[in-house]
């Protein structure tokens, strides 16, 4: 882990870190994966931890943050009728940035156990 990659994880806001811990978890180095997958994985762990569920609209706008600046990249499915369908999700940035992650949140590492 660098100081680039710690830097780039406390800018994140804790939903992101959470999106990203799930994301980077999830087996996505070849084939992506579908952004109903992590929906559902983020909204399971929401609510083991007693936490509002997020919306699909708030979600994808987290999904095209993360594609902005550069650590996640979205393929659209155009043919996609469910919203949560609409995105694939590959890694940009190195894996290193999970390791930041769960430095300046350890409990995110519970994450695992809902994948």
């Amino acid at each position: 882990m660098t100081s680039v990659d710690r830097a780039i994880a406390e800018s994140l806001t804790p939903l992101e870190r959470v999106i990203l811990a799930i994301i980077y978890l999830m087996e996505t180095n070849r084939v992506g994966v579908q952004g109903s997958k992590v929906f559902r994985v983020l909204n399971t762990y929401l609510e083991s931890q007693r936490r509002d569920n997020v919306s699909v609209s708030s979600f994808n706008n987290l999904l095209k943050r993360l594609s902005t600046a550069g650590i996640i990249r979205l393929r659209t499915n155009k043919k996609a009728v469910n919203p949560l369908e609409y995105y694939w999700i590959y890694r940009e940035y190195p894996e290193s940035i999970l390791d930041a992650i769960f430095e300046i949140d350890g409990s995110l590492k519970m994450i695992r156990k809902f994948l």
